[in-house]
């Protein structure tokens, strides 16, 4: 029992390291972190485990492979691939190589927040690895909600006018050959292939650039689809106030911690531009990727789709996309009504 507890203390009173701590960290600080971990004094989650192997690899002339304790080191199953030669890490069937990337990939799914329940659909089917980063392509990519309601016609805002295996071919094959713009927004790496022309007509769109015909300002209810998840409203009215929405009920007066509480939608209240006209008869060739970056192998991003839709993508004069409906007339965009 006294062991027992001294473990059980010993468990509670260890620090923890997070990524950014360790990509700051000299090589003698990383060799001393991975001896305290193979003596079992640290534990590191999956996600900065990883980031200590990656980092690793590169403070190899640093190692005194004289050291007994060094040698020990590099015999250990958790850091024994780490100083694997390169030819490991690359997406062909040889020396292990694919079996490598596919367990550093799964590590850092399964520490990912959002994605961790995907760690066991890491195959070589679904890690495309492109020229700068690899793509997780899941099985259902196009499937989640805020992605698949654009298959729908009657969706309020852009529809696809192709089916979901051909949509996600032209991704695959954007990611493959076009460069994306690459920006960080609130501490996240995105990567974003904007108003991408498909060479042929592939959706339906509801806004329009420049249009002829008289326009008009009318206040616009969208749905807020967060408090049908999240029911802290803490997090709900944060994330509000980041993105300067002004939330309401479908009435349109104010949304309150009340109405979350009691299960109401919610709704973002935002004055836009529109102009006549159907979208039936508004044709796009126009698509839009955005991924993430969930972390790196060996310096090379892994990235998650955020969101794709057909359609063009308002962007100001600098060709900064844009994501406040608000701004969309500032810029000569409207809806059509």
């Amino acid at each position: 029992m006294k062991l027992i507890m001294e473990n059980w203390n010993k468990f509670l009173n260890e620090s923890y390291y997070t990524v950014d701590e360790i990509h700051d960290y000299e090589c003698d600080d990383l060799i001393d972190l991975m001896k305290k971990v193979v003596r079992g004094e640290e534990r590191l989650e999956p996600m900065v485990l990883s980031t200590l192997q990656d980092r690793l690899y590169y403070c190899k002339d640093e190692l005194d492979l004289n050291d007994p304790e060094i040698q020990k080191c590099l015999r250990h199953p958790k850091f024994k691939e780490a100083f694997e030669d390169d030819d490991d890490f690359t997406l062909q069937e040889v020396k292990g190589g694919m079996r490598l990337l596919l367990k550093k990939i799964k590590q850092i799914v399964a520490g990912n927040r959002f994605l961790s329940d995907l760690a066991n659909q890491v195959t070589k089917d679904s890690v495309k690895s492109f020229s700068s980063f690899y793509f997780l392509n899941f099985p259902g990519l196009l499937k989640s909600r805020h992605v698949a309601k654009h298959f729908d016609p009657k969706n309020v805002g852009s529809s696809w006018s192709i089916n979901e295996e051909e949509a996600e071919k032209m991704l695959l094959s954007i990611m493959a050959n076009q460069k994306p713009q690459i920006v960080t927004e609130r501490g996240m790496t995105k990567y974003k292939w904007i108003n991408v022309d498909a060479g042929k007509d592939i959706g339906f769109d509801t806004v329009v650039k420049d249009p002829a015909g008289k326009t008009d300002l009318v206040v616009d209810l969208e749905k807020f689809g967060m408090t049908d998840r999240v029911k802290d409203w803490s997090v709900v009215s944060n994330v509000a106030k980041q993105n300067n929405y002004e939330l309401a009920n479908q009435d349109g007066s104010p949304y309150t911690e009340e109405d979350l509480a009691a299960g109401k939608p919610s709704f973002i209240k935002q004055e836009i531009g529109v102009v006549s006209g159907n979208k039936s008869s508004n044709q796009t060739k126009l698509i839009n990727i955005i991924a993430a970056e969930i972390g790196k192998v060996r310096g090379k991003p892994v990235l998650s789709l955020v969101t794709t839709f057909p359609g063009i993508q308002p962007v100001d004069d600098k060709g900064k996309d844009l994501t406040d409906k608000k701004q969309f007339k500032d810029y000569g965009y409207y809806f059509l009504k």
